[in-house]
């Protein structure tokens, strides 16, 4: 399972590792941004994490629901590829 979350655009570099630290703590796999290349400040701010149990991603979702640093979280949408 993943999860997507998105930094508000004006939080440091420094809190959004400590946040990411502290989500890592707590379960989290595989922390990284989804556009790692991106030059737009929007996109780079969007990031992705691993969860192995649905009991960690209530936990996991709840903390960074919670953040005033973070505009969304939300479970990655299952594709279907053919």
């Amino acid at each position: 399972m993943k999860l997507q979350f998105k930094f508000k655009e004006r939080v440091s570099p420094e809190a959004r590792e400590k946040l990411t630290d502290r989500l890592s703590a707590k379960g989290a796999k595989h922390i990284r941004q989804l556009f790692p290349d991106a030059e737009d400040e929007e996109l780079a701010s969007i990031y992705i994490l691993n969860i192995e149990t649905a009991k960690k991603s209530a936990q996991l979702k709840k903390i960074l629901g919670t953040s005033k640093d973070i505009e969304f979280v939300e479970e990655e949408v299952r594709r279907k590829l053919v």
